[in-house]
């Protein structure tokens, strides 16, 4: 990870493996962060381009053949927050590639890593799932397509020289 205001990936520090228990999550923590709200809200605003960037990649990579693909889910009861995350974390993102579905319960071949997240703080809330949207994307293997021309000719080609 770049330079950044977490002890630890987002990823991590949500995760959740064998033996997790709900109830001993503290919907108040903000852990493996150091910052504000105002931090944290500004870094919200700041990666919201890199968001949108890689997600461009990500499209761009699909119309050459790629099958990269980031799916989110978002599982809590009403109220619980999910429409914030999708309008002010989601929101940096073209909304041409987004899918928004409701769902049941998974089924084995749709399970993914489970992150929990405490949403007592809704600025944590929102950077702790758009670090983890980002990270995500980046780690997304693209297959480029090699150009098929020169590119000294055709920097000749387009100055004119």
């Amino acid at each position: 990870m770049p330079k950044t205001v977490w002890s630890e990936a987002p990823s991590e520090i949500h995760r959740v493996d064998t033996g997790f228990q709900l109830k001993v999550v503290d919907p108040a923590a903000i852990p493996g962060i150091d910052a504000s709200k105002g931090t944290g809200t500004a870094i919200l605003l700041n990666q919201s381009r890199m968001l949108d960037e890689s997600q461009g990649k990500l499209f761009a990579d699909s119309t050459v053949g790629g099958t990269g693909s980031l799916v989110i889910v978002l599982q809590g009861i009403d109220t619980s927050g999910k429409g914030e995350i999708v309008t002010h974390v989601l929101a940096g993102m073209s909304p041409s590639g987004i899918i928004v579905h409701r769902f049941t319960a998974p089924t084995a071949k749709g399970q993914a890593p489970r992150h929990v997240i405490p949403a007592d703080h809704k600025w944590y809330a929102r950077l702790a799932v758009q670090q983890i949207v980002l990270m995500k994307l980046r780690e997304v293997k693209l297959d480029w397509p090699r150009p098929n021309y020169g590119l000294k000719k055709e920097l000749r080609r387009v100055v004119g020289a």
